[in-house]
């Protein structure tokens, strides 16, 4: 948290795991991580909802097509 180090890596050598409490195929652990990370920031980013609001900034301020300043009277909708 205070920037002293960037990377923390973990190695894990010789692990054993019971067969039951596999999840998908053996050697495809870095496969699905890569997977579960890529939709993990996603969803956190709320991308959809974000792009929406962008969308929605941009109407605000531009209502006209017109790229007038607002700044005396600005309208918001509550």
């Amino acid at each position: 948290m205070d920037g002293a180090c960037e990377i923390n890596e973990v190695f894990l050598q010789e692990v054993k795991v019971p067969a039951e409490n596999m999840i998908g195929e053996v050697n495809k652990g870095w496969t699905y991580a890569k997977f579960l990370l890529g939709h993990e920031r996603l969803g956190a980013a709320h991308v959809g909802l974000m792009e929406a609001r962008l969308q929605q900034i941009k109407e605000i301020s531009n209502p006209n097509g017109s790229w007038q300043s607002t700044l005396g009277s600005p309208t918001f909708p509550r």
